[in-house]
């Protein structure tokens, strides 16, 4: 019997008999029945006994989290790697796919996973703070016959830092409004040779103001003096680098700006602190900040680039998801997110 076939006696789809068949999901009690029925043979013997859980020892990208926190994972230079999966930099109103649970060993970190561990070395994991990418992921997933590209939300030194410590297979960067800056901060990683530099989107970034501020918040000489409070960014982010650079230009100590030692780690962390009345103002990307009800002012249009392990290509899910910068409906996708340009989307910046 074909799987198609299969599939259609037991009242499911054939991509549903495929996760079935790859242990990704456990079906329902009549759909095992039937599966058994058209196969002549006992439910026991299709599914047997639950087999124990794997646990990997596992190196964590960014902190670790508690005990029994789920996570994802991805395998990279010959281990396991593992990223928290319901960051509150990315949860929206729920939770999404994770692949295993945290488990605390005298050894060291390790996840327990019931899945197939050869689906899960096919992951891929991409650090960066641009909210897109989640769709970028999201669209080479699923047209990837195995494995999930997961997106790791971070600022732009920190998402090379961790691409140059083997933690990501690429890193999304925005460190300026044209190719050289990028470039740049590549180069003082010592990555130039070994990654390929793709243009991935243009977006607005500025400020971000709340809704009580936005008829007396201007920009940024407005700040000094303790009024008006600040959301900043980590420390090496591109909001962070543009807002160090206005300190200086307008020779303003650091000590003058309300909330100025306060520390968001992506656009929405930053853009949710304003919304909620914990700040008044940010540095962030207009999308974000119509998210949230925010009032915008665009200060410049940034570059983000996708900085990406030359020794990774050739990984059927990261050519799936550079395939997806030329493909014109998810470009066109990704051009209608208020504030985003996608005319460069795809432009190799370092072959």
């Amino acid at each position: 019997m074909t799987q198609a076939g299969l599939a259609r006696v037991a009242g499911i789809t054939r991509q549903s008999l495929n996760q079935i068949e790859r242990n990704q999901v456990i079906p329902r009690v009549d759909t095992a029945l039937r599966l058994a029925r058209a196969l002549d043979c006992p439910v026991e013997s299709l599914f047997g006994a639950e087999e124990a859980p794997a646990v990997l020892p596992v190196h964590i990208v960014g902190n670790t989290p508690e005990e029994g926190m789920r996570l994802d994972l991805a395998q990279l230079d010959g281990r396991w790697i593992a990223g928290e999966s319901d960051l509150l930099a990315k949860i929206g109103a729920g939770l999404s796919v994770a692949d295993a649970v945290l488990r605390k060993t005298p050894d060291g970190p390790a996840a327990e996973t019931s899945l197939d561990l050869s689906d899960l070395a096919e992951n891929l994991f991409i650090a960066g703070c641009d909210p897109a990418l989640a769709l970028l992921c999201e669209a080479a997933s699923r047209h990837s016959g195995k494995g999930r590209c997961v997106w790791i939300p971070c600022g732009s030194s920190v998402a090379l830092r961790r691409l140059a410590e083997g933690e990501v297979h690429l890193a999304g960067i925005h460190f300026g409004e044209d190719d050289d800056a990028n470039l740049e901060g590549v180069k003082r990683l010592g990555l130039l040779k070994s990654c390929l530099i793709m243009r991935f989107t243009r977006w607005e970034q500025g400020w971000m103001v709340g809704r009580n501020w936005e008829n007396a918040f201007r920009g940024f000489g407005d700040l000094p003096g303790g009024g008006i409070r600040l959301a900043n960014r980590e420390a090496g982010s591109g909001c962070r680098n543009h807002l160090e650079e206005m300190l200086k230009v307008n020779g303003v100590p650091a000590a003058e700006i309300a909330g100025y030692e306060s520390i968001t780690v992506s656009h929405s962390d930053c853009a949710r602190r304003i919304a909620t009345g914990l700040a008044d103002v940010g540095l962030g990307c207009e999308s974000i900040a119509r998210v949230y009800g925010l009032h915008f002012i665009p200060l410049s249009q940034v570059a983000f680039d996708l900085v990406i392990r030359r020794d990774q290509l050739g990984k059927p899910l990261l050519e799936a998801l550079i395939d997806h910068l030329a493909i014109g409906k998810f470009v066109r996708s990704i051009s209608q997110i208020p504030g985003y340009e996608t005319g460069e989307t795809g432009r190799v910046l370092m072959p």
